[in-house]
C-alpha cells in the first residue's frame, strides 16, 4: 500500500514555506503533513507534503512557478508511545531496507501514530512491512482518519 507525496523544491527565503502553506489553503488543499530539509547552503529546500487532494495541488503549485513532483511513499500505522516507531525501525533494519526519508506525526485522536517512509523500492519495502506486520494505510484510509 502506498500513498501519494508531494515534493514541492522552493527557494530558501524567509516566508516561502508560508507562501506555500496559504497558496494550497486558498485553494481548499488540506496538508495532512510535511517535512521540510533545510541543507545549511543550499539555496533550495524540499518540502514534502501528503494532502487531501494530490492531483489539485500539483496543478496549483506548478501554475504558481513551483517546482513540484509526485512520489509514492508507505504511511505505517504504530502505537503512540514509547517503542512505537522503533518498532518500525526495527522492522525495517531486519529487512535489509534503506530508508530514504521519515517523518510522523501523532493523531492525538486515539492510541496510534503515523510514520511516513521513503524507500527506493517501494513495492518490496510494503511486501516486507506487511508480511512482518506492520499496518500499512492507503490514500483512502489516511484521508478517513
Amino acid at each position: 500500500m502506498q500513498v501519494d507525496e508531494i515534493t514541492a523544491v522552493l527557494e530558501n527565503v524567509q516566508g516561502r514555506v508560508a507562501d506555500v502553506a496559504a497558496l494550497l489553503a486558498e485553494n481548499g488543499i488540506n496538508i495532512l503533513a510535511c517535512s521540510l530539509a533545510d541543507h545549511g547552503t543550499s539555496d533550495r529546500r524540499n518540502l514534502q507534503m501528503i494532502v487531501n487532494d494530490t492531483e489539485s495541488a500539483v496543478v496549483i503549485l506548478a501554475k504558481n512557478g513551483i517546482e513540484v513532483s509526485c512520489s509514492q511513499v508507505i504511511v505505517a500505522e504504530t502505537p503512540d508511545k514509547p517503542g512505537g516507531l522503533a518498532q518500525i525501525l526495527l522492522t525495517v533494519k531486519k529487512t535489509g531496507l534503506y530508508i530514504q526519508r521519515l517523518y510522523a506525526f501523532s493523531q492525538r485522536r486515539g492510541d496510534k501514530a503515523i510514520v511516513v517512509l521513503g524507500f527506493a523500492d517501494i513495492d518490496q519495502a510494503s511486501k516486507l512491512l506487511s508480511r512482518a506486520g506492520i499496518r500499512l494505510l492507503s490514500n483512502e484510509k489516511l484521508l478517513a482518519m
